[in-house]
């Protein structure tokens, strides 16, 4: 496993969508976006961030709890169904590269935590996934966890 520390992810003008998906779902859900999203008047600027915040175990399926942050050519208003940001900040994070299922993002996540605490570094944020390539449910993406830079 080949970290990298000191680390940022920044853009302007986001729209942060949140939802539950099946687990593995999660890379038709993101193409969905890509797809759709000029339906909104907008345009991506760049890769697309995913964050894990849930997981639920059922019997027959996994439901991951998603806030999915798209990076956008321009301010928008929010409404019910997602909300306008006008910045996202990650900085002094570390850095995972992951190739394989998006349905990993849990167990890469868990991995970056480890990372983190057998170190001895403070987390500051979930995990965000910067998603560089989809392909079926494969995806390329850089695994970023923000910790406190002010370690005393």
């Amino acid at each position: 496993m080949n970290i990298i520390e000191n680390q940022h992810l920044w853009f302007d003008n986001a729209l942060s969508y949140r939802a539950r998906v099946e687990k593995n779902s999660l890379c038709d859900m993101i193409r969905h976006i890509y797809d759709n999203i000029s339906a909104l008047g907008l345009e991506i600027t760049d890769s697309v961030v995913v964050s894990v915040f849930e997981e639920i175990k059922e019997p027959n399926q996994t439901i991951l709890g998603v806030e999915i942050i798209v990076p956008v050519n321009k301010p928008f208003e929010s409404n019910c169904h997602y909300v306008f940001k006008p910045h996202f900040k990650l900085e002094n994070a570390v850095l995972l590269k992951y190739c394989g299922k998006a349905s990993g993002f849990p167990e890469i996540s868990a991995r970056l935590r480890e990372y983190v605490m057998d170190k001895h570094y403070s987390p500051l944020s979930d995990v965000y996934f910067s998603i560089k390539q989809i392909d079926g449910n494969d995806v390329v993406a850089n695994a970023y966890l923000g910790i406190n830079g002010n370690l005393l």
